[in-house]
């Protein structure tokens, strides 16, 4: 079918049924805040549906019925993940506003003063906010401008330096 044609196609009452039926199936809300770019997804999935040379023998419904299956598998799938990838953030989040325990505000406050001049200076600021001011990850990360999983993996390498350099025997406990 041709890029004119698969358009007409898709811009009928049944073919935007088929997407919004599969939406709905999925149980995709039309307040959901993603609504639309699911439905710019499973319209792009639908029009390159067309576009392949088998679509060009098939009936009306039969095109519908391959490109619903098609959409939906697709759609199911960003959506595992999109699920995958809120519950990650809900949970970082979570870490993030948790603050140091004293075990490790000593140690670091230690490590700061005995490596100073192995830290880079983004190193320097973070442990100055989380160290001297006693700032959760996030509000450090609103402070400098970075996202919070910055400000997570600059500790996460000041940790390490710890080991490698044997200021601390072990990790740092939680």
């Amino acid at each position: 079918m041709n890029e004119t044609d698969a358009y007409t196609f898709i811009d009928t009452k049944e073919s935007w049924a088929t997407i919004y039926g599969m939406l709905r199936h999925l149980g995709v809300a039309a307040f959901d805040p993603d609504y639309e770019d699911y439905a710019q997804e499973a319209w792009l999935i639908f029009y390159q549906w067309l576009q392949e040379p088998a679509a060009a023998e098939l009936a009306p419904e039969a095109l519908r019925g391959i490109a619903y299956t098609r959409m939906y598998r697709r759609t199911l799938n960003q959506l595992r993940r999109n699920h995958r990838h809120r519950d990650m953030r809900e949970d970082d989040e979570a870490l993030a506003q948790t603050p140091m325990t004293a075990n490790e505000e000593f140690e670091l406050a230690w490590f700061t003063r005995l490596a100073f001049d192995k830290l880079t200076d983004r190193q320097r600021v973070i442990l100055h906010w989380l160290v001297d001011h006693g700032d959760t990850q996030t509000a450090v990360a609103d402070k400098l401008g970075v996202s919070r999983r910055t400000v997570s993996r600059e500790i996460k390498i000041v940790r390490q330096q710890l080991l490698r350099d044997r200021i601390i025997e072990r990790p740092l406990e939680a």
